[in-house]
This record gives structure tokens, sequence and C-alpha cells, in this order.
């Protein structure tokens, strides 16, 4: 009789053993489920936020480059009107700017 009750409980303490197993695998796979579609949604989200990154840098990139040529252009503008004017004194502002040029390089 002992060992009837001893098996009997055995058999119990396994059943219930597996009962929280297959409860325990449920529970992991739902938590599974639920981290990945986490992760999706991250990852969707990090290449939208890179793509639009990317694009205000191209843009931003763009608008530098056109103030640098408009700043080119005026620049230019400037020093064609000062040569024209006074052709001397930028032959001898260039050749002050030469020299020093030169001076730089071969002391090195």
């Amino acid at each position: 009789m002992e060992q009837e009750q001893v098996e009997e409980a055995v058999g119990d303490t396994e059943a219930k053993i597996g009962e929280s197993a297959g409860e325990m695998t449920d529970k992991v796979a739902t938590l599974t489920s639920k981290v990945a579609a986490v992760g999706e949604q991250a990852i969707a989200q990090t290449g939208q936020i890179v793509q639009d990154a990317t694009r205000g840098a191209g843009e931003l990139a763009g608008r530098a480059a056109t103030g640098l040529n408009d700043q080119r252009a005026r620049v230019e503008g400037y020093m064609e009107r000062y040569v024209a004017e006074q052709p001397l004194t930028a032959l001898l502002v260039a050749a002050a700017v030469g020299y020093g040029l030169a001076y730089l390089i071969h002391r090195s």
C-alpha cells in the first residue's frame, strides 16, 4: 500500500511538473514573439531615422555648397574689379604673396 501511495505521489508530481513546463514553454514562446515584434519595430524606426538624417545632411551640404559658390563668385567679382582699377597694386600684392610662399617653402 505504501508503495502504491508513493508511486501515485510520484505520478502526480510528474504530471504537475509536465503541466508547469508546458505553461512555461507557452509563456516563453509568447514573450519571444513580443520581443521579436519590438525588435522589428526598433529596426524599422532606426532605419527611418538614418534615412531622415542622411536626407537632412544631403540638403545641408547642398545649401552649404550653394553658399560657398555664391561667396566665391562675389570674391571673384571683387578681385576682377580691384585688378582692373589698380593693376600695379594688384601685381605688387601678388608678387609679395608669391615671394612669401617661396620663402616659406625653401625655408622648410
